[in-house]
């Protein structure tokens, strides 16, 4: 857990903690965090591109957008914001509450900012960059180690290619939030097939988090479909899925590939469902797998997992 620093003036803290919803519900004379958090946003990316063009004088103007897009987007600053504990600080409405609002991934993001703000005004810049260099920029490391600096949407759409999938198609979803703060949801789609959704305070953003799910998205169907080759072996695992949207029940069949002169069959093993374990397994074969080195409940375990997210 990430220390936070401590803002002496408690009503610049009181206001980078207090979302929009709250105001309906209290007399209070307190402003939400909005004008707050646009500062904090702008501070945050000064500071960020100062670091990165100071340490990365080879990197082109584009290499230090990709990177600082990586460190400052929704999804890092909301997991920052987790570490910080920033969650369970926030003053919200009980809608906002009810509906998952501290553990909401833009919300957070909007909370670090805001908290950014407020130590600016509390301490001044050389706190701020302290603070950001303690949290932020350690992650820059980490991005350049996994080769990340090429963008959510360039890899999805080499991916896409690659496979000969279809053409890439990017529809706003939503948009919301009054003109200064506005949110943007976007999916991205394949022959109209919805691949990932994501939200950002930009279309560019929005669809970059969209394309980020898109990714996880396909590394999971890449998963669930394989083949585990374990001579003389070959062990099919799918996804079964049924119920409406909201009643979803999930369950992955384990089927045994056999190879026959007048073509493969698929025998089911069985099959394992959250909560249940093993349904209808045909033992022997299953046993006798088993005996062969193969461990498919602990497979199906490590997909669903995956799985169950989605």
């Amino acid at each position: 857990m990430t220390k936070l620093f401590n803002i002496k003036n408690k009503k610049l803290l009181e206001e980078a903690l207090t979302h929009r919803s709250y105001l309906n519900e209290t007399s209070e004379k307190v402003p939400s965090n909005e004008r707050m958090e646009f500062l904090g946003d702008s501070i945050l990316s000064f500071i960020v591109s100062d670091y990165l063009f100071l340490k990365y004088p080879d990197f082109n103007e584009g290499k230090l957008t990709n990177l600082r897009s990586l460190l400052v987007n929704t999804k890092m600053l909301a997991i920052l914001a987790k570490e910080c504990d920033l969650g369970s600080k926030l003053k919200l409405s009980k809608g906002e509450e009810e509906s998952g609002g501290r553990n909401n991934q833009s919300l957070l993001a909007d909370t670090f900012e805001s908290y950014l703000g407020a130590l600016f005004l509390d301490q001044g810049i050389d706190s701020v960059k302290e603070f950001i260099y303690v949290t932020v920029i350690p992650q820059a490391d980490e991005f350049l180690k996994k080769n990340m600096l090429k963008d959510p949407k360039s890899r999805l759409q080499e991916l896409v290619q690659s496979q000969k999938k279809g053409q890439l198609i990017y529809r706003v979803i939503l948009e919301e939030g009054p003109a200064h703060a506005r949110k943007f949801t976007v999916g991205v789609f394949v022959n109209n097939e919805l691949l990932g959704k994501g939200s950002g305070k930009s279309k560019q953003e929005a669809e970059e988090a969209s394309a980020t799910q898109a990714l996880d998205k396909l590394a999971s169907w890449e998963k669930a479909n394989y083949l585990i080759e374990l001579t003389p072996m070959s062990v099919v695992i799918r996804l079964s899925r049924t119920g409406k949207r909201g009643e979803r029940k999930f369950r992955i069949i384990v089927n045994e590939k056999r190879t026959k002169r007048d073509g493969d069959s698929i025998e089911t093993l069985g099959s394992f469902e959250k909560g249940i374990g093993a349904q209808n397994l045909n033992k022997e074969r299953y046993n006798y797998w088993i005996s062969q080195g193969a461990r498919p409940s602990e497979t199906v375990a490590e997909i669903f997992e995956k799985w169950k997210t989605l």
